[in-house]
């Protein structure tokens, strides 16, 4: 006895072959562990104090009524204006100008030691002697 497939069970059969395929590529699969390597935090210039020392403490002030949140910097932290690499002190002086640029924080996710700072604005002129 032969059937043919109507419309109905090719759409099933595809919809369910998707759906698998679908699983066994999500992250929370066994054979496809899920790492964090960083955590991100994102604000505005005016909501963030940077560090004074190379091994000091950046403060973000998450809203108006909120606790800060205090994160350790170290030698490694990177300090970036876009996508030009700068120094803390200034990065700071850009901020100052710019308290409504959006700033990444971001942070190694098993220490929260800050790893980068990147800000949204125009990194500093340099000057060719």
């Amino acid at each position: 006895m032969r059937r043919t497939l109507s419309m109905r069970d090719l759409l099933l059969g595809a919809g369910l072959l998707l759906s698998g395929l679908a699983t066994a590529a999500t992250p929370s699969s066994p054979g496809l562990p899920m790492i964090s390597l960083e955590k991100a935090l994102e604000t505005m210039a005016a909501q963030v104090e940077l560090p004074t020392t190379q091994n000091g403490d950046l403060i973000v002030h998450p809203c108006a009524r909120c606790t800060f949140e205090h994160y350790s910097t170290d030698g490694k932290t990177a300090y970036f204006a876009r996508q030009t690499n700068v120094s803390v002190a200034e990065l700071r002086s850009l901020l100052t100008a710019s308290p409504r640029a959006a700033v990444t924080v971001l942070l190694d996710a098993r220490s929260n030691v800050v790893t980068r700072i990147k800000a949204d604005l125009p990194a500093p002129t340099r000057r060719t002697p």
